[in-house]
């Protein structure tokens, strides 16, 4: 809730692919602690004794405190900054409509592997395929934000730089196109209503 509450505040930081990667980046650690042999060699003792109680709870934080939320709202984010001018209510019913069968895929999926192997497993499948994910999404990051045009001008100077060159170009352009006529630019000018009500005729 904390960080749904903040996540403007965020979003002047972070654009959407980096908040993307955070958020799938503490979703990967939080599964990788379900884990236990990972949480044993990581945050247990001398001993490799582990408060599973801790772990757990951390872990749950970790993936629908922080990681979910803040990765989710910004993939919402993205993928309607990346339809543009496209159908978004056919698209955004397809992202649904996938993550609902994701949502009846994943459990079945989940009890196979736990009953056939182990729960250490599950938690295994699940940080490799998120880790897949960030993968992919850190060496196409890029590509993504071109998709959405995402760009922060206050942290790339180039950018604010070529937006000041394209206003000072369009003002030039209009300062021209005002002083070769005495009428006002065309998107100044109004329909004028008639003044006198009189001269229309039925």
């Amino acid at each position: 809730m904390v960080f749904l509450l903040s996540f403007k505040a965020l979003g002047r930081l972070f654009d959407d692919v980096e908040l993307i990667l955070y958020g799938i980046g503490v979703m990967v650690l939080s599964c990788l602690l379900m884990v236990r042999k990972f949480s044993e060699d990581i945050i247990g003792d001398d001993d490799h004794d582990v408060d599973a109680f801790a772990a757990w709870l951390t872990a749950i934080v970790g993936m629908y405190g922080v990681g979910y939320p803040i990765g989710h709202t910004a993939v919402i984010g993205w993928f309607s900054k990346a339809m543009k001018s496209r159908p978004q209510g056919m698209l955004m019913g397809l992202f649904a409509s996938a993550g609902s069968v994701a949502r009846i895929v994943f459990p079945i999926v989940t009890g196979f592997v736990a009953t056939h192997f182990s729960a250490d497993a599950v938690f295994g499948v699940l940080a490799t395929l998120l880790g897949t994910t960030l993968a992919i999404l850190i060496v196409h990051r890029q590509a993504f934000r071109e998709a959405a045009q995402i760009h922060h001008p206050d942290k790339a100077g180039g950018d604010r730089a070529r937006f000041e060159e394209c206003k000072a170009a369009a003002d030039a352009i209009l300062d021209r196109t005002e002083g070769t006529s005495d009428e006002p630019p065309r998107w100044q000018r109004r329909s004028k209503p008639a003044e006198d009500l009189s001269l229309i005729h039925i």
